[in-house]
């Protein structure tokens, strides 16, 4: 390995070694741009934007490779449909199952090399310690470091067995956290002792085990880092700790530069300067400032602010991650066999199989649950307005029908009888008036929340208007069930009810095992990977 990266840095230009150091965040609309920057030789990797089919991914790839003199590195995939829906990881943490966590990321990274796609940012190896975290949550695999490492070697293994690089995240660690990283500078104040124990052992692992790739976090650590600098500018972190002290080899990336917890105390410009200086490898650049980001750095190097042999070391790196994946002998994807291998039948049923053993059965007082079919249920189901993005992420059509409608249709199946009511996260007071007069008609109420956890909203959190719906129905006298997907911790806002169920996620897969769960067609296998409550801890799940 690396004679063809050796022979590749010796023939290139500085322009082209500082372009080995870029990752565009890719957008449809910038598409004409980043072809321009790849022709010049001043893109090295591509974050892909979201598409909608798997066969859209696969020529866009394909298109650019074409364009580029040196192999580009595709980072991630979100398509709108046609891919196979992966669980979250604290699902995958539920089911405490190493065998089920290589296969999907097997069957991931097998679908990414279909469409062109070689490294995945994951697994998160956050250990998810704060409950009010707003940003991991169900990404990680949970609270405990050692599931987290276990579950983290079999996801990398599964990844990197089947030819795609693993970039793991974020270190040194962000699940004790309680503010997004894209919205502020969040600070993890522990000393270094209980950091090593909890945050680093995961990462550490992960190192020991082979990880390509690391992607670093916008946080700010003080018993490492004294000045008030995230991760990502921090030499004491980025060179001190991970490749000196825990003997990293391997790329390291940065995360997404647009974050506030960079933009509200530096530059752009600076900032990509001083993550070069700190030690990271690749700059996750703006989607609309690549060309000032790779400016910046090709400015200090000429300035002599960031030395030559730093940037070689770094291009030398990514090269060599491009010889390991076997891009110098064959960068192109046949696109018309990209349906031979993505969303298969047998690739579908391993996401099942995940979403079956994560459904966790909290409170069973009225489950399974026994109805007569002259019985009415209504199902009052929470839910926001699905994007595209999230929409490929979650694994459903964007612009057809909702969770909410999804979850409808399987109830139906079990019982004809059902009344369903769909109403926004906050609903308003006469939409509130309208659910409490129909859940007086009926024998059973079931409530179902769907909380996603993404970027730059720290408002995921079960709304009060929500809650207190919940407390003034569950005053009538009649069975009131709780069905949530998304974060397991919002059952810490609930009153006491007749039958509570957990599946950590929002893809179809897991609506349809919670059904079956909630009818007694399957019994619920999930352990809880995380501590809700004194009642709830590490562990527990009821059969």
């Amino acid at each position: 390995m690396g004679g063809w990266a050796e022979k590749t840095l010796r023939e290139m230009s500085l322009k082209e070694k500082v372009g080995q150091l870029i990752c565009c965040m890719g957008g449809k609309r910038r598409i004409s741009k980043l072809e321009r920057m790849a022709r010049e030789g001043k893109v090295g990797s591509i974050y892909t934007p979201p598409l909608n089919t798997p066969e859209e991914v696969a020529e866009l790839t394909n298109r650019f490779q074409k364009i580029s003199s040196v192999p580009v590195l595709f980072m991630d995939f979100f398509v709108k449909e046609g891919t196979t829906p992966i669980p979250s990881q604290m699902a995958m943490g539920a089911t405490r199952s190493k065998k089920l966590v290589y296969r999907i990321s097997q069957i991931q990274a097998e679908e990414a090399r279909a469409m062109g796609i070689h490294s995945i940012s994951q697994p998160v190896l956050d250990v998810n310690t704060n409950p009010d975290n707003p940003i991991i949550n169900i990404r990680s695999f949970g609270e405990n470091p050692d599931l987290v490492s276990e579950l983290g070697r079999a996801r990398i293994k599964g990844f990197q067995d089947h030819g795609v690089i693993s970039c793991v995240k974020h270190f040194p660690g962000h699940g004790d956290t309680s503010l997004d990283s894209h919205l502020h500078m969040p600070v993890v104040s522990h000393a270094k002792d209980r950091l090593e124990k909890v945050e680093f052992k995961p990462f550490r692992e992960a190192i020991k085990n082979g990880v390509k790739a690391v992607m670093t976090s916008h946080i700010h650590f003080p018993s490492i880092e004294p000045e008030s600098l995230p991760a990502t500018l921090s030499r004491r972190v980025i060179t001190g700790l991970l490749r000196e002290e825990m003997g990293f080899k391997g790329l390291i990336f940065t995360d997404g530069m647009a974050m506030k917890a960079v933009t509200e105390n530096f530059s752009l410009e600076e900032a990509a300067v001083l993550s070069i200086k700190a030690g990271c490898d690749v700059i996750l650049a703006r989607g609309d400032y690549e060309e000032e980001t790779f400016s910046a750095l090709y400015k200090a190097v000429e300035k002599g602010e960031i030395p030559l042999n730093q940037v070689e070391d770094s291009a030398r790196r990514v090269l060599e991650a491009k010889e390991w994946l076997g891009l110098h002998k064959e960068k192109f994807v046949d696109v018309k066999k990209v349906k031979e291998i993505v969303g298969r039948e047998e690739n579908l049923k391993v996401s099942q199989e995940i979403s079956e053993k994560a459904v966790t059965l909290l409170v069973k007082r009225n489950i399974p649950l026994h109805i007569q079919p002259s019985q009415r249920i209504l199902l009052i189901g929470f839910e926001e307005i699905v994007g595209e993005e999230v929409g490929a992420k979650v694994g459903i059509e964007t612009g057809t029908k909702g969770l909410t409608e999804r979850l409808e249709e399987e109830i139906k199946k079990r019982h004809p009888n059902l009344s369903t009511i769909s109403l926004p996260l906050s609903p308003e007071e006469k939409e509130r008036g309208k659910a409490i007069g129909l859940a007086s008609l009926a024998e059973v109420v079931i409530f179902s929340s769907f909380i996603r956890i993404r970027a730059y909203r720290e408002d995921y959190f079960m709304p009060y208007e929500q809650v207190e719906l919940i407390k003034s129905i569950r005053s009538f006298p009649k069975p009131l069930i709780f069905l949530l997907f998304g974060s397991p911790y919002e059952v810490r806002k609930l009153p006491e009810l007749e039958g509570c169920i957990l599946t950590y996620d929002l893809t179809l897969p897991s609506i349809s095992a919670c059904v079956e769960v909630l009818f007694g067609e399957r019994k619920a296998r999930g352990r809880l990977p995380i501590t809700i409550s004194s009642h709830y801890p590490f562990g527990y799940g009821l059969d």
